[in-house]
Protein backbone atom coordinates (compact mmCIF):
# COMPACT_ATOMS: atom_id res chain seq x y z
CA UNK A 1 0.00 0.00 0.00
CA UNK A 2 3.18 2.30 -0.07
CA UNK A 3 2.64 2.46 -3.27
CA UNK A 4 -0.77 4.69 -3.20
CA UNK A 5 1.21 6.95 -0.59
CA UNK A 6 3.79 7.38 -2.56
CA UNK A 7 1.10 8.74 -5.78
CA UNK A 8 -0.45 10.61 -2.62
CA UNK A 9 2.71 12.39 -2.10
CA UNK A 10 3.76 13.14 -5.29
CA UNK A 11 -0.49 14.67 -6.04
CA UNK A 12 -0.06 16.97 -2.92
CA UNK A 13 3.52 17.93 -4.18
CA UNK A 14 1.80 18.81 -7.58
CA UNK A 15 -1.08 20.91 -5.95
CA UNK A 16 1.07 22.95 -3.68
CA UNK A 17 3.29 23.81 -6.72
CA UNK A 18 0.24 24.89 -8.56
CA UNK A 19 -1.35 26.54 -5.46
CA UNK A 20 2.11 28.90 -4.78
CA UNK A 21 2.02 30.54 -8.62
CA UNK A 22 -1.08 31.93 -8.06
CA UNK A 23 1.05 34.23 -5.26
CA UNK A 24 3.67 35.29 -7.95
CA UNK A 25 4.15 39.15 -7.68
CA UNK A 26 1.79 39.54 -4.01
CA UNK A 27 4.07 42.32 -2.24
CA UNK A 28 6.29 41.41 0.69
CA UNK A 29 4.69 42.16 4.01
CA UNK A 30 6.30 41.28 7.45
CA UNK A 31 4.09 39.25 9.32
CA UNK A 32 1.94 38.77 6.41
CA UNK A 33 0.30 35.84 5.82
CA UNK A 34 -2.78 36.61 3.42
CA UNK A 35 -2.82 37.37 -0.65
CA UNK A 36 -2.71 40.93 0.78
CA UNK A 37 1.45 40.50 1.39
CA UNK A 38 3.55 37.85 2.89
CA UNK A 39 6.35 37.34 4.76
CA UNK A 40 8.43 34.20 3.51
CA UNK A 41 7.18 32.01 6.07
CA UNK A 42 3.57 33.21 5.81
CA UNK A 43 4.09 32.24 2.17
CA UNK A 44 5.49 28.57 3.12
CA UNK A 45 2.93 28.45 5.55
CA UNK A 46 0.03 29.23 3.30
CA UNK A 47 0.69 26.77 0.48
CA UNK A 48 1.61 24.24 3.42
CA UNK A 49 -1.88 24.96 5.10
CA UNK A 50 -3.83 24.61 1.52
CA UNK A 51 -2.62 20.54 1.69
CA UNK A 52 -3.57 20.47 5.39
CA UNK A 53 -0.24 20.93 6.50
CA UNK A 54 0.54 22.71 9.73
CA UNK A 55 3.98 24.54 9.98
CA UNK A 56 4.94 26.90 12.79
CA UNK A 57 5.05 30.93 11.93
CA UNK A 58 8.56 31.37 11.28
CA UNK A 59 11.84 30.01 9.07
CA UNK A 60 13.91 28.39 12.16
CA UNK A 61 11.33 26.63 13.72
CA UNK A 62 10.18 25.44 10.24
CA UNK A 63 13.50 24.09 9.32
CA UNK A 64 13.71 21.80 12.76
CA UNK A 65 11.02 19.73 11.20
CA UNK A 66 11.01 16.82 8.59
CA UNK A 67 14.29 15.64 7.68
CA UNK A 68 17.28 17.19 5.89
CA UNK A 69 17.80 16.27 2.03
CA UNK A 70 20.47 17.11 -0.23
CA UNK A 71 20.26 19.38 -2.97
CA UNK A 72 20.62 16.48 -5.38
CA UNK A 73 17.69 14.66 -3.66
CA UNK A 74 15.56 17.79 -3.91
CA UNK A 75 11.64 17.24 -4.74
CA UNK A 76 8.81 20.30 -5.23
CA UNK A 77 7.30 21.30 -1.91
CA UNK A 78 10.65 20.68 0.14
CA UNK A 79 11.69 23.64 2.22
CA UNK A 80 14.92 25.63 1.29
CA UNK A 81 16.65 27.78 4.01
CA UNK A 82 18.95 30.38 4.12
CA UNK A 83 20.74 32.21 6.34
CA UNK A 84 19.42 36.04 7.44
CA UNK A 85 20.90 39.16 5.77
CA UNK A 86 22.62 39.86 9.18
CA UNK A 87 22.61 36.17 10.83
CA UNK A 88 24.17 34.40 7.46
CA UNK A 89 24.83 31.52 9.44
CA UNK A 90 21.28 31.39 11.15
CA UNK A 91 18.02 30.55 9.16
CA UNK A 92 16.70 33.96 8.57
CA UNK A 93 14.49 32.57 5.70
CA UNK A 94 12.69 29.92 3.77
CA UNK A 95 11.43 28.98 0.29
CA UNK A 96 9.71 26.21 -1.48
CA UNK A 97 11.40 24.20 -4.53
CA UNK A 98 8.80 24.00 -7.43
CA UNK A 99 11.11 22.21 -10.03
CA UNK A 100 14.18 20.17 -9.71
CA UNK A 101 16.32 19.95 -13.65
CA UNK A 102 18.18 16.75 -12.41
CA UNK A 103 20.31 17.38 -16.35
CA UNK A 104 21.54 21.20 -14.80
CA UNK A 105 21.26 20.58 -11.21
CA UNK A 106 19.27 23.48 -11.05
CA UNK A 107 16.48 23.88 -8.48
CA UNK A 108 13.57 26.42 -9.22
CA UNK A 109 12.48 27.84 -5.78
CA UNK A 110 9.30 30.36 -4.87
CA UNK A 111 9.35 32.71 -1.76
CA UNK A 112 8.24 36.23 -0.46
CA UNK A 113 11.55 38.57 -0.94
CA UNK A 114 11.60 41.13 0.99
CA UNK A 115 11.74 44.00 -2.18
CA UNK A 116 10.55 42.53 -4.97
CA UNK A 117 7.56 40.16 -3.61
CA UNK A 118 6.52 36.97 -3.82
CA UNK A 119 9.33 35.37 -6.93
CA UNK A 120 10.44 32.64 -8.14
CA UNK A 121 14.60 32.51 -8.42
CA UNK A 122 17.11 29.51 -9.32
CA UNK A 123 19.57 27.80 -7.62
CA UNK A 124 22.23 28.06 -7.71
CA UNK A 125 21.92 30.80 -10.69
CA UNK A 126 21.14 33.09 -7.91
CA UNK A 127 24.38 34.13 -6.20
CA UNK A 128 22.81 36.19 -3.35
CA UNK A 129 20.89 32.89 -2.50
CA UNK A 130 23.89 30.28 -3.22
CA UNK A 131 25.70 31.98 -0.51
CA UNK A 132 23.20 32.09 2.16
CA UNK A 133 21.89 28.26 1.32
CA UNK A 134 21.80 26.55 4.61
CA UNK A 135 19.90 23.10 4.24
CA UNK A 136 17.01 21.65 2.57
CA UNK A 137 14.36 19.51 4.25
CA UNK A 138 11.33 17.35 3.05
CA UNK A 139 8.26 17.40 5.36
CA UNK A 140 5.74 15.37 3.13
CA UNK A 141 6.99 12.13 2.74
CA UNK A 142 4.81 8.64 2.50
CA UNK A 143 5.72 8.26 6.19
CA UNK A 144 4.59 11.32 7.23
CA UNK A 145 1.08 10.73 5.27
CA UNK A 146 0.73 6.97 5.98
CA UNK A 147 0.97 8.53 10.29
CA UNK A 148 -1.59 10.96 9.26
CA UNK A 149 -3.97 8.20 7.78
CA UNK A 150 -3.34 5.87 11.14
CA UNK A 151 -4.08 9.12 12.93
CA UNK A 152 -7.24 10.00 11.31
CA UNK A 153 -10.84 8.72 13.46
Amino acid sequence: NERSFKATTQGKREAMVRFSKQFLGIPYLWGGMSPKGFDCSGLVRTIYQHQGVGLPRNASQMARLGREVKTEEMQPGDLMFFGGRSTPKRVGHVGMCIEVNKKTNQIKFIHASTKRGVVINTYPDDNYYYTRFLCARRIITEKSLMEEVSTTP
